[in-house]
Parts: structure tokens; C-alpha cells; sequence
């Protein structure tokens, strides 16, 4: 007897007498057992599907003050209908835009696949990292090439990414979270030791 088929028959005729007959070996204890595990697994797919995203969408900046300085970075994650569901900022420490740009890109990437999306639209004010992602311009500085093929790696595992550049203007949450890591590190750190 396949679990398949009774359920299937049950589906079909909504009959448990019929069932029962069609399956012999088959107990009415058997068959409430069998309802409630395709019970269980169908509220666990429920659960699942509802916390999963067919696309999102991915809005990444870095910002260094001095280049190189003072560096930050900002992501924002929103869903389809405009939610922001999460924001990221962090420190860098000194470094150079470029490097801030990158490395908001990855932690964007990294953050994403917790929530299991098919598509991923990243959206980014930097057309340097853009099109260094879509393959339009050569990696040749030395500092972000491994950053590329760590942002390469991240973006494979996921069906399909697209790599939007976009005026700054678009991209002032991210913008507004890279510049907050930055000024927030400012400032904790005493006057002398800056």
C-alpha cells in the first residue's frame, strides 16, 4: 500500500468506507494517522512558502570619506511590495570607496539567502561594481578581485541576479545607513585619538 494512493482515493471520493474496502489491510486508526501526517506536512510547506520570496530586491552603497578613509556600508532587503524586511550598517574602518562598494555588495548577497529567494534585483549608485558584476568592465585592480569572485560565488546561488546601477538619489536608504556606520564609529572614538 502507497500513502500516495489512499490519499489520492480519499481525495477522489471523500468515501473513508470505500477506502477502507479498497485498502483491506488498511485500519481506520491507519488512515487518521496517514491524515494527520499529510496534515503536518502540508502546514509545514504552508510556513515555509509564506516566508519565502520569489524576488527580492537588494539595495547596497559604501561610503569612504577621504578614499581612502573612514568607510561604511549600507543594504537594504525589501520584498516585492516595498518592505523593507531587513537593513544592514557596518564599519569598514579606513579603506577605499571601491572596497566599501564591494563589500556592501557581499554582506547584501550573504544577508539575502537566509530568506531563500529565486530572483535577486541589486541595486546599486556604484556603475563601477555594476558592471564589473554584469561583465561589462575588467576586475584589473588588485584589492577588489578577490571581492569579485566572492560577489560572483554569492550571486550563483541563486537563480537569477540581476545588477541595476542607479542614480544616488534611488538609493538614499542605503546611502543614509553607509553614512551612519561611518558617523557612528566617528563618534565613539575620542577627539585625540582620530
Amino acid at each position: 500500500m502507497k500513502r500516495a494512493e489512499v490519499l489520492e482515493s480519499l481525495a477522489r471520493s471523500l468515501d473513508v468506507a470505500r477506502v477502507l474496502k479498497e485498502f483491506p489491510e488498511l485500519k481506520r486508526v491507519d488512515l487518521r494517522r496517514l491524515l494527520k501526517e499529510a496534515a503536518s506536512v502540508m502546514e509545514e510547506r504552508e510556513k515555509k512558502s509564506s516566508t519565502e520570496f520569489s524576488t527580492l530586491r537588494l539595495y547596497t552603497d559604501g561610503a569612504s570619506r577621504g578614499n581612502p578613509g573612514p568607510a561604511g556600508i549600507g543594504v537594504v532587503i525589501q520584498d516585492e511590495a516595498d518592505r523593507t524586511i531587513e537593513e544592514i550598517r557596518r564599519y569598514l574602518g579606513v579603506t577605499t570607496n571601491n572596497v566599501a562598494e564591494y563589500t556592501a555588495l557581499i554582506d547584501g548577497l550573504e544577508a539575502v539567502r537566509k530568506y531563500g529567494p529565486g530572483r535577486v534585483e541589486v541595486y546599486s549608485d556604484s556603475e563601477l561594481v555594476i558592471k564589473q558584476m554584469r561583465g561589462e568592465y575588467h576586475v584589473r585592480n588588485t584589492h577588489l578581485i578577490r571581492l569579485h569572485q566572492r560577489a560572483k560565488a554569492l550571486a550563483r546561488a541563486f537563480e537569477k541576479v540581476a545588477f541595476h546601477a542607479i542614480p544616488r538619489e534611488m538609493n538614499q536608504m542605503a546611502d543614509a545607513l553607509a553614512n551612519e556606520a561611518i558617523d557612528q564609529e566617528f563618534i565613539s572614538v575620542p577627539k585625540s585619538i582620530r
